[in-house]
């Protein structure tokens, strides 16, 4: 399907490629926080503690940047996925 519009198919396949890397870094703290190395585990404890917060743990509490509940970088992962799904699927214009 790409390949029928020359030039068009390497340009659709870089924006993908950057929105997939996007999600990746937008997601990173929480995908940090959740897998325990160096064993690569998910603890289901720690999936509720770095979505939604703990009251045991105070909002400031590690490195700067990298605390609190990370919902936030979870949705904004989730967006550029559902952005690179949309390019894929969406037809290029002539």
């Amino acid at each position: 399907m790409l390949a029928k519009i020359p030039g068009v198919a390497p340009v659709r396949l870089v924006v993908i490629t950057l929105l997939l890397i996007g999600a990746y870094f937008a997601a990173a703290p929480w995908l940090g926080c959740v897998v325990v190395l160096p064993f690569w585990q998910v603890q289901p404890v720690m999936l509720r503690v770095c979505t939604f917060g703990d009251n045991f743990i105070r909002p400031g509490y590690g490195l700067p940047g990298f605390a609190g509940p990370y919902w936030g970088n979870l949705i904004v992962g989730l967006v550029y996925v559902a952005a690179a799904i949309l390019v894929v699927r969406r037809r290029p214009r002539l």
